[in-house]
């Protein structure tokens, strides 16, 4: 997707042209994780997943982005 006539470099860059419509988004989904993690046992890493969906919202890559990042990686590991 093009933004501004180029392309950027990763997904966290995206959501800072619409913040509140990734942030909604991911914590929602987040949200979801975290509750299938509780209900459904046999998928226990969901709630894992969840909370690393959580960070990556909570920690802004520009800002934090060692922690951003880490969350990132573990939700994706988790995947």
């Amino acid at each position: 997707m093009l933004v501004n006539g180029s392309i950027l470099k990763s997904i966290s860059d995206y959501a800072n042209y619409t913040p509140m419509v990734f942030a909604m988004l991911l914590t929602l989904s987040g949200a979801l994780f975290i509750y299938d993690g509780f209900v459904e046992r046999k998928r226990w890493y969901n709630l894992y997943v969840g909370l690393a969906l959580l960070g990556v919202v909570l920690f802004k890559n520009t800002d934090f982005e060692i922690l951003h990042y880490s969350f990132a990686g573990i939700f994706y590991g988790f995947l």
